[in-house]
């Protein structure tokens, strides 16, 4: 049973990529959610998450900053981490990579391309 993560704060968006992860065919144990990086971490702290989809442009803490902090812990450094993000350039995805994110989804994005990197990250993982 997978523990998933969304950070994004645009609550629409969060509760798209919610109901995208939801209708899977995943059997999904735990979802949790957060509107930027520093909440996130707080909320995954003590726990194990076995994927986490992020936005890149957050308050607080970017996207690339969480994934650094998160993969900086014992628990969690090798996390798959996707991010989701409208800012389509090289030297982002150059600098997400590596920051440890594993996989770009550029938005708009489309459902199935949610779920085959759900797929993808449970399988490899």
């Amino acid at each position: 049973m997978a523990r998933i993560c969304i950070i994004e704060d645009n609550f629409i968006i969060r509760k798209l990529i919610l109901r995208i992860v939801k209708s899977s065919d995943i059997d999904i144990e735990e979802i949790c959610e957060a509107s930027n990086g520093i909440e996130a971490l707080q909320s995954i702290n003590e726990h194990k998450i076995d994927i986490v989809f992020t936005d890149y442009n957050m308050p607080k803490m970017t996207g690339i900053e969480f994934a650094k902090t998160l993969h900086n812990t014992a628990m969690h450094q090798n996390v798959p981490i996707v991010m989701i993000t409208a800012h389509d350039n090289e030297s982002l995805k150059k600098e997400a990579s590596d920051a440890g994110i594993g996989s770009f989804i550029t938005k708009p994005f489309n459902p199935e391309q949610i779920t085959n990197e759900l797929r993808n990250c449970l399988a490899t993982g």
